[in-house]
This record gives structure tokens, C-alpha cells and sequence, in this order.
């Protein structure tokens, strides 16, 4: 048997300019006697959670914030071009200049137009060949990547006691081959008549992977957008908050009981640049992800097959794992 494939949180009309200005992303304390339970109401309802009492350090954040600043701005586009190392998703991460993704492309039609951003990966075989990457990056990546790392053990563990499994049921596929990759995101000034229809800083999509964890560096006005209820609903986010967000292997391990929200980042304030930190949690390229529930022989769909689908159909420029 062959389970089905990861399921969307489709909307009834995403292009709609329809907005709910209420916060509907469920705040979780991780330091609460009831966080399973919130976590499990959290990822059912919405796919999202703004997670706090986290144990990030702050200054980790801000280190990773003044650095991505660095590159991004005091570099000339030729020297940040000379970190590329292919295209965006190739696994030793670096460099991806504006007009390489078109991310809703995953959601929407082939000929979306490419999005308004650029970005710097840092992976973990980055970290092996630091050599080769922007130094600025590499010590504040070492050191961010490690935290949050820690978190997203933190979490595996509590949605496996929400899921009904043991504690360490993610452990084993999230092993020192893991995908896992710190996303430096650069969203440049924009001039809104040099922006074509439909045109966003990260068009509407889903994410591919595992959870996504999201350090903004405007928490109360963070230019995200999800869409539940019927409509797009900004997403802020309190100083010392991350937003975590469910990927499509998530809602295929747990047969589509936590959703892959559709979400994206507008245009809002286009007159100055805005930064992100999504740190995404992607399994060994190699591991067979299955329902967790499945009768015995049932086949799941491989990691690695999964996100080179995804990352050929956002990618305007083709991606090799």
C-alpha cells in the first residue's frame, strides 16, 4: 500500500484581499503543565504556534540578526555572488540572488513571478566546509543553529507525546545526515512600481519539510501572513517569540491531523528592507516518512524525493540533492 501524499491546508480563494486583523496563531509556553495538550490545540487548529519560554538566547538572535546585516548590506552584489554554490536548496547552502525562487509556484501557477528576496543557507555540511562561506556568517551560525537545533529536539519530543508515540520517535530520522538548514533572508527595499501583479517579498506556499522555526527581527509587525478561516491574517509576534510552523512531512506523519498552512511574507512597508531567520527541519534525505498509525507494510514517500519535487518546481534555476 502507498499512503497518500502530504495534504494542504488549501484555501477556498487565497487571492482574495480579504483580512482578519485578529491574532488567530495560538501562543504556546513550553514552560506550561499543559504544553502538550496546547501544542496538540496549536497544530491541529492552525499549523502555527508562536512559541515562547524557548530557551534561545536572545543575543544568539540578535548576533545572527547584526551578521546577516553585514552580509547582505555592506557587501557588493559581485561578492555576495561569489558564495553561490548552486542553486537555492543545493545542499552546501550559500549565496541566492533575487529572482532564483518563485516559491508559490508550489501552490499556484508555473509562472509565478519570482519573489522579492535574497538569501544566505548555512547547512550543515556549511559548517563542515566553513572555509568556503562568508566568515561573518559561520560563528553566529554555528552558535544560533546549535540552539535552536536543541529546540527542535524539544519539540520533536513533545509532538510525539501529542501523537501518541514515544518521546523519541523523530530521533531517528533526524540523525547527523539530517536536512537541516538556517535560512538567512534578505527582503530588499522595494520601489512598488517596479513590482509586477501578484508580486510578494515570499509568494503563498507551503513549507516542504519538517517544523519551521521563524525568528523575526520586527516582532509586531513581521510582514507574515497565513491563511486560516477564510481569509489572510497577519502574524505578529511578542520580542522574545518564535513562530513555528508545520511542513507537509509533519502533516504526513501524522496523517494529516496537523496542517501545512498556506502563508506568505507582503509587501508592507516597502520603503525599508526587513530580515528573517527561518530555520528549517528537514529529516534524512534517506528516510521513508510514513503515518504514524499505518498498518504494518504500508509505503510512505522518501524525504529526499519529496523535497527535490518541491525545490524543482519554486526554484527558477534547478536544484540537485
Amino acid at each position: 500500500r502507498t499512503a497518500a501524499q502530504p495534504g494542504k491546508n488549501q484555501p477556498t480563494s487565497p487571492r482574495r484581499l480579504r483580512y482578519n486583523m485578529a491574532q488567530v496563531v495560538p501562543v504556546v509556553d513550553l514552560r506550561a503543565a499543559n504544553v502538550a495538550q496546547a501544542w496538540e490545540h496549536a497544530m491541529r487548529s492552525a499549523g502555527f504556534a508562536v512559541v515562547i519560554g524557548h530557551n534561545v538566547e536572545r543575543d544568539a538572535r540578535e548576533e545572527m540578526f547584526r551578521a546577516s546585516r553585514t552580509f547582505f548590506l555592506d557587501r557588493s552584489p559581485s561578492d555576495k555572488q561569489r558564495f553561490n554554490f548552486g542553486a537555492y536548496g543545493a545542499p552546501t547552502g550559500g549565496f541566492t540572488a533575487q529572482g532564483v525562487e518563485a516559491v508559490a509556484r508550489t501552490f499556484d501557477s508555473a509562472d509565478s513571478p519570482a519573489d522579492l528576496v535574497e538569501s544566505y543557507v548555512l547547512t550543515l555540511a556549511s559548517f563542515r566546509n566553513s572555509a568556503e562561506h562568508a566568515p561573518e556568517l559561520i560563528a553566529a551560525g554555528r552558535k544560533y543553529v546549535d540552539q535552536v537545533s536543541a529546540l527542535m529536539h524539544k519539540l520533536h519530543h513533545l509532538s510525539a507525546r501529542a501523537l501518541g508515540v514515544a518521546d523519541d520517535f523523530f530521533d531517528r530520522f533526524y540523525d547527523e545526515n539530517a536536512s537541516l538548514a538556517l535560512r538567512l533572508a534578505h527582503y530588499p527595499a522595494i520601489n512598488p512600481s517596479d513590482v509586477a501583479p501578484g508580486q510578494q517579498r515570499y509568494g503563498s506556499h507551503v513549507d516542504y519539510e519538517g517544523f519551521t522555526i521563524l525568528a523575526v527581527e520586527e516582532p509586531g509587525d513581521t510582514g507574515l501572513e497565513v491563511w486560516l478561516n477564510g481569509a489572510w491574517n497577519k502574524v505578529s509576534c511578542p520580542a522574545d517569540g518564535l513562530i513555528v510552523n508545520v511542513g507537509e512531512l509533519i502533516t504526513y506523519w501524522s496523517g494529516g491531523r496537523w496542517k501545512a498552512t498556506l502563508h506568505r511574507v507582503v509587501n508592507s512597508h516597502p520603503e525599508r528592507p526587513r530580515f528573517s531567520l527561518p530555520f528549517f527541519s528537514g529529516p534524512n534525505l534517506k528516510a521513508e516518512v510514513v503515518p504514524i498509525g499505518s498498518p504494518p507494510g504500508t509505503r510512505g514517500i522518501l524525504a529526499g524525493e519529496h523535497l527535490q519535487r518541491q525545490l524543482d518546481r519554486s526554484n527558477t534555476k534547478p536544484a540537485k540533492l
